[in-house]
Parts: C-alpha cells; structure tokens; sequence
C-alpha cells in the first residue's frame, strides 16, 4: 500500500549509503556520485514535502513535534544540503556562485533558528499548553504520553539539527572567501573535499532515516515508540559514525578540521 513518496523516501537513502561507504574507503571524493546524490536528496526533498501537503497539521504539538511540520522542515533541510552537496564538487558551475549568500542565509535560518532555537523555545511551550490553564494560543492540551512522544521529537531534532550547525561557518565561509578559498584548501589537504563531502552525506543521511522512523511511527508500522528509538540509535550508528570512524582511522593525516577556514 505504499505510496509513491514512501518509495521514494527508502530509496533515496540507497545513493547516500553507498557514496558514504565509497568515500569512507577510498577517501576520494567522485563528482559523478555526489551529483548524483544531490540529485536523490533533491527527490526526497520533494516526496517529504508531498507528504507534508498529505499530513494535517496536528496542533496538540509546537512546529516539529508533529507529523506534518517534521515532512516540511525535511523538504527544506534536504534542498539546502542538497545544494551544498553539488557545491563541493568540481561540476558546480561557477556563475551559480552567486546564489551562495542567499542559500547560506536560508541554511543558518533552517538549522540554527528554526531547527534549535525554535525547538528550545517549543519544548517549554508544550509544557505552558498542557499546565498553564491562563495559555490562550493556538495549540491544544494533550495526554501525557502524547506529551513525551512530542518531546522526544523535538529533543532528537535539536541534536540532529545541532549537528547541522557546524556546516555554517563552511557555507559563510564559502560565499565570502569563493571557491578559490575551496579549490586551495584542496590542494593543501588532499582528503578535505572527501571529508568534507562525507560529512555532508552522514548529515543528510542523518535526515533521511529519521524522516522514514517518522514514517513508520505515522503509518503505524511500528507502534511502539521505544522501538524507534532503538532503531534511530542502531541506524546513526551504522549510517553516520561507521563511515565517519572508518575515514579518520584512514585519512586524517590529509584533513584539516578547523585550520583550513584561515588557509
């Protein structure tokens, strides 16, 4: 009974495991794979945010704790890494360039306001809905265990989309200094763009699984919210740190972690 987006949002993860475990190994990054990856994360993009159109907006939950906003924030991440996937490699055609300042707004606006202040601000909002009796806005009061199911969305969110933080100075540095800045840290750090690209594909990769858990849990796949959590864990575990540890223990020698920015 799946629908047409439910495919799309398994196999959209099949390009980004691949390429992760690629690079991981060889520490080269392919500019035909991340293109192509780019291409699939711009696919999911679109059948979450079909999704989302699909969803009614559940208003027992701030933005993020429920189904339909989770789908539209998704869409939002996925087209901005997306971007910054096929802005690393070498076809990323230089005019485009132009863009960067408006793409790096839009990523500090998704992942750092909306996708952790946002969520900061929404985790005591839920708790005033529910024991405020003088709260007067929209959202409704909810049972208890509805209540640490929509937290528990909203704090593993504000750790994924932390982790999406740390790709903001690279994208504000990209836009100020150009891909002159990029092309010469290459050339100093032989494996920086594979790092680089690795990095962009765990985070993604770290969106994508977590959407799908989402899926599950909407579709009543698996009722238990315990399970997901279990299955979040083992999933971060084996798409984003195996790749992660696999390249440091190989590579590390031809990376710079922070120093490049100044380069």
């Amino acid at each position: 009974m799946a629908t047409p987006e439910d495919v799309i949002g398994v196999v959209g993860h099949l390009p980004l495991i691949a390429e992760s475990l690629r690079t991981a190994f060889t520490g080269q990054l392919s500019t035909t794979g991340y293109e192509l990856c780019a291409a699939s994360t711009l696919v999911t993009a679109l059948a979450h945010l079909k999704m989302a159109l699909d969803t009614p907006r559940d208003f027992r939950a701030p933005r993020l704790a429920e189904y339909r906003s989770i789908y539209e924030f998704s869409a939002i991440y996925l087209f901005l890494f997306a971007w910054l996937l096929w802005r690393v490699t070498e076809a990323f055609p230089e005019e485009l360039a132009v863009a960067d300042p408006l793409m790096s707004a839009l990523f500090t606006a998704c992942t750092a306001i909306y996708g952790v202040a946002y969520l900061l601000y929404g985790k005591g909002l839920l708790d005033r809905v529910n024991n405020d009796p003088a709260y007067d806005g929209v959202l409704r009061p909810s049972s208890e265990s509805y209540q640490k199911q929509a937290q528990l969305y909203l704090t593993g969110n504000i750790f994924i989309n932390g982790l999406a933080c740390l790709f903001i100075p690279f994208a504000w540095t990209l836009t100020v200094r150009g891909t002159g800045w990029w092309d010469r840290v290459q050339a100093l750090h032989p494996n920086q763009a594979a790092f680089m690209g690795l990095s962009l594909l765990v985070a993604t990769l770290g969106d994508v699984s977590g959407a799908f858990l989402v899926r599950l849990k909407e579709l009543n796949l698996v009722k238990s919210q315990s399970s997901v959590v279990v299955m979040g864990i083992l999933s971060n575990v084996w798409l984003l740190l195996f790749p992660e540890i696999v390249f440091n223990i190989l590579y590390t020698s031809g990376i710079s972690e922070v120093g490049f920015y100044w380069e």
